[in-house]
């Protein structure tokens, strides 16, 4: 930095009078021509994104995973990211728990924050005995996931709003379920001491938002503590899966440009907690 400009920053750090002018005029356009850039640049990120769906999935049907052809009704992943849900890269932290052998196990699947039906749907079309339960405060993504299910013929869900403590318990003389939980930091009040212990027989998968609130894992630990035994997944970093995932459709991508189409929009590592039933 310049010995002139040093000079001209230290003057309005320590001058009042010309900082607040300087927060009153200049910092507002400053920060408007940020905003205009940042939402430049985040449209043109999505509209890469979209050429690549196109290029690689025409009919909007899941490649790989345990949700291997399911069909999405439109270009659309409410709070994640289609590409790679698309590709079967999504979560795939997970795929051990969906797998067809252990999803057997449950007649019953809640899916609490179920977004456009990925799990909800996906689970409900690979296991048509199962009675799957969608909830979401989010009514377009409820709308979404309807016309998802319709596409994919499914017909043994229910799609519901919000989903509270009691609604939780209503669910505790029914036969052994799971119990899918990601909700932004409302696990902390909704999976209560109570709900642990009502819902014993049942297990859950839970994405911990600690990024939110850092009180939350050790709670939900406590409450299933006496109850459920825990097994923790962690979540790949984004950086590392360019090198970790090699399915053909990422093939004569850049490491950076393979980063952009396996992003699932992570602020940090995070972990999924599942509290297997101890009965």
């Amino acid at each position: 930095m310049s010995g002139l400009r040093r000079k001209l920053i230290k003057y309005v750090a320590h001058n009042e009078g010309v900082w607040e002018k300087f927060n009153q005029y200049v910092y507002p356009i400053i920060n408007e021509i940020r905003s205009e850039k940042f939402s430049k640049e985040r449209t043109q990120f999505n509209d890469w994104i979209s050429q690549q769906v196109v290029k690689h999935f025409p009919d909007l049907s899941v490649k790989r995973g345990p949700f291997r052809g399911m069909v999405y009704p439109d270009h659309c992943a409410f709070g994640s990211a289609l590409f790679p849900k698309l590709l079967g890269t999504y979560e795939k932290e997970l795929h051990e728990v969906f797998s067809h052998q252990n999803l057997e196990q449950y007649k019953m699947i809640l899916d609490v924050g179920c977004a456009e039906g990925y799990y909800a749907v996906g689970i409900a079309r690979s296991h048509p005995e199962a009675k799957v339960y969608a909830f979401d405060i989010d009514d377009a993504a409820i709308a979404f996931c309807q016309k998802m299910a319709a596409l994919n013929r499914v017909e043994n869900i229910v799609l519901k709003r919000e989903c509270t403590e009691e609604e939780l318990l209503a669910f505790s003389d029914k036969k052994k379920g799971l119990i899918i939980v990601d909700c932004e930091g409302y696990e902390k009040i909704l999976l209560t001491k109570r709900v642990a212990e009502g819902l014993q027989m049942h297990d859950f998968l839970i994405e911990v938002h600690d990024i939110i609130d850092v009180e939350i894992s050790g709670i939900l630990k406590e409450r299933f503590s006496q109850t459920h035994q825990l097994t923790i997944f962690t979540s790949v970093p984004e950086s590392k899966k360019v090198y970790l995932y090699d399915q053909p459709e990422l093939s004569g991508y850049s490491l950076d440009e393979r980063k952009k189409l396996l992003t699932e929009h992570r602020r940090e590592v995070m972990e999924w907690f599942y509290f297997k039933t101890k009965n």
